[in-house]
């Protein structure tokens, strides 16, 4: 079959990611210390961006449930942490002072909760075709996938991190990154090793090929769970546990 790859062009998105940048830049109003910031936050705009409005939500939305999964690692690990980077400390102080409620549920425990229930939630069969069924929830999907992502990132971030109440050492945002390769494996080893398609609609969605079979798709979902949402965790505790190292005092030797 043909497959148009086609750009969405959705104005709301647009303008959803025009109103962020433009709430950044009245942010970073004598608040932002390295220009580089901007580039970050950037990149993380224009990561939603691209997977909301590229051709891989063509083939999300209609053919390929590896593709909506590889929209869902962008917008629900990569965007998020992107934009994190961008904020400076007195960006994210600023933040954590005047958004009612960001303070609590960016603390380490509630954080860790929140990702791993809406990643599990939005991945239980019901709720998942329920969402391809509807636009509007779809929408919500999305959102709250970006929006767990934000609050994942925020304990683990130099600038964001300093905000919270109870702050983890090195040790601590070591165990907190790895605590959820838990839930995103655990999704990823079950698309990947379930004998028969989980999800309704991507079974009866059109091939791209006669050998590219629902099963085989869904195997190639999972494989990029355990090896892009993975890797991206598995790299930050990696970058986290290297920092430590180099921070640590060299041992004094005795004559």
């Amino acid at each position: 079959m043909t497959v148009e790859l086609r750009w969405s062009l959705d104005p709301s998105v647009g303008v959803g990611v025009l109103a962020l940048a433009a709430a950044y830049a009245w942010l970073g109003r004598g608040r932002l210390d390295r220009a580089r910031r901007a580039v970050w936050l950037g990149a993380g705009l224009a990561t939603v961006w691209l997977a909301l409005e590229s051709p891989l939500d063509a083939l999300a939305d209609d053919v390929l449930l590896s593709a909506h999964m590889a929209q869902h690692v962008l917008l629900g690990m990569v965007a998020p942490a992107l934009m994190l980077l961008g904020l400076s400390p007195a960006m994210a102080a600023w933040l954590a002072r005047r958004m009612p409620g960001l303070r609590a549920l960016t603390e380490p425990m509630p954080a860790m909760m929140i990702m791993p229930t809406v990643m599990i939630a939005w991945h239980a069969p019901v709720l998942y075709g329920m969402a391809l069924e509807s636009e509007q929830l779809h929408v919500v999907q999305h959102l709250t996938l970006i929006g767990g992502g934000l609050l994942f990132w925020w304990p683990v971030m130099e600038a964001t991190a300093a905000q919270s109440f109870q702050r983890l050492g090195p040790r601590g945002r070591l165990g907190y990154l790895l605590m959820m390769t838990v839930p995103v494996g655990g999704i990823g080893l079950t698309l990947l090793l379930a004998p028969q398609p989980v999800y309704a609609f991507y079974r009866a969605a059109p091939r791209l090929a006669g050998w590219w079979t629902p099963l085989a798709d869904q195997r190639l979902a999972g494989g990029l769970l355990l090896t892009l949402g993975e890797g991206i965790i598995v790299l930050a505790a990696a970058r986290l546990r290297l920092r430590g190292l180099a921070r640590r005092p060299a041992p004094v030797r005795s004559a």
